[in-house]
């Protein structure tokens, strides 16, 4: 049973409406990425001939984004990093079936080199993020450099996973 009562300028309804809950945040900044295996990663990368890359690259950014909006990544640069990836990929595609020119070649060669640098250049930029998400007080939550460059968003991922595993510290 409802009863309508009046008050100045609104109605209500009594007995208010059941709210739903809000979605508590997570304890942890790190407990808002998913936990991903490396091998369905590698795996992943594999079968999308690279491009599952650049999906990671926005999901990670878009999680980023909701933590900090300030630390992310800007958008247009992930987007750029997928344009390259579907050129780079097209272009090799075109060079070893179609096209076998050596200029073609040459080509598809460029389009690969200047993706991976780029790629290069958004994995720092990621680091960068989420370190600055994470938090830089615990040598737990460091990022290295070295492993970054080498092992590129395998690495980042596998740090994620950790950091998943890890017992949340009080402070």
């Amino acid at each position: 049973m409802e009863i309508e009562t009046s008050s100045n300028s609104s109605t209500q309804v009594w007995p208010p409406a059941p709210t739903v809950p809000e979605v508590l945040a997570p304890s942890r900044p790190i407990d808002a990425f998913p936990r991903q295996s490396i091998i369905k990663y590698v795996f992943l990368v594999a079968i999308t001939g690279g491009l599952y890359c650049c999906y990671w690259y926005y999901k990670t950014n878009q999680i980023i984004d909701e933590l900090d909006p300030n630390a992310s990544v800007a958008r247009w640069a992930i987007v750029l990093a997928v344009i390259f990836g579907a050129i780079s990929l097209v272009l090799s595609i075109d060079a070893k079936f179609i096209d076998t020119s050596s200029t073609m070649q040459s080509m598809a060669d460029f389009g690969e080199w200047w993706r991976r640098i780029y790629n290069i250049f958004i994995v720092f930029s990621l680091r960068s993020a989420l370190m600055r998400v994470l938090g830089t007080s615990s040598p737990a939550h460091h990022l290295s450099r070295g492993y970054t460059f080498f092992f590129r968003e395998y690495y980042l991922q596998h740090r994620i996973n950790k950091l998943l595993d890890a017992p949340a510290v009080e402070n």
